[in-house]
Order: structure tokens, then sequence, then C-alpha cells
């Protein structure tokens, strides 16, 4: 498709080319062509631009997803670290206070039983 500027520059060039007998015609239809290559050139080159820019947005929206999927994971990994501290927190105290009613023999008759559901009494 030509443009409306490019059909005066082609009739221009066509109009002097008549009326110097081609010998100058040679130098605007140069003049012309290397302006419109380089036109051409620079809406490839934008083109390449628009098609690497989309690419890195969708990349970027990929690793975005990544990153929030992760986000959640490393949330619920804490949590469930923060549950065994408190578990692990609870089993030492338990034995804590344990080790002073522990006795080297199995059968020993002086040994207290403990039941260690009720938390509360050992807390």
């Amino acid at each position: 498709m030509i443009e409306e500027s490019n059909i005066w520059v082609i009739l221009i060039t066509n109009v002097v080319t008549l009326l110097s007998g081609g010998g100058l015609g040679w130098v605007f239809t140069i003049k012309s062509l290397k302006r419109q290559q380089e036109a051409d050139a620079m809406k490839s080159a934008q083109e390449v631009y628009r098609g690497v820019i989309e690419d890195l947005n969708q990349e970027r929206g990929r690793l975005q997803g990544t990153i929030e999927r992760m986000e959640a994971e490393n949330q619920e990994r804490s949590a469930k670290l923060a549950g065994v501290e408190r578990e692990l927190t609870l089993i030492r105290r338990q034995l804590s206070w344990m080790k002073p009613l522990l006795c080297g023999v199995k059968d020993c008759e002086k040994r207290k039983p403990i039941n260690l559901k009720e938390e509360d009494e050992i807390l």
C-alpha cells in the first residue's frame, strides 16, 4: 500500500525525470528508495521489539504466578513448623518434669504412674 506522501514523491520524481531527460531522476529515486528502506527496517525492528516485550510480559506473568505459589507454600510450611515447635516444647516440658521420676530398674515398685495426656497437670 502506497502512502499519500509516497505518491507525491513518485509523481514529482516522474515529472522531474520527464523534464530532465532521465539524467537527474535517478538521484531522487535513490533517495526515495533509501528512505523507504529505512522506514521498512524501522518497522521490522519495532515489530521485533514488540514481540520481545510481549514474550517478556508473558514470562513475567508466569514468574509472578510461580512466586505467589511458592509464597503460599512457604506460609503453609511456616505454619506447620510452628505447630511442630509447639509440640516439641510440650514434649521437652513433659520430659523435664519426668526426669526426676525416672528409675533405671524396669520393675521398680516405687515408680509413680504418669498420665501424659493430662497436659495441664504437667505444665
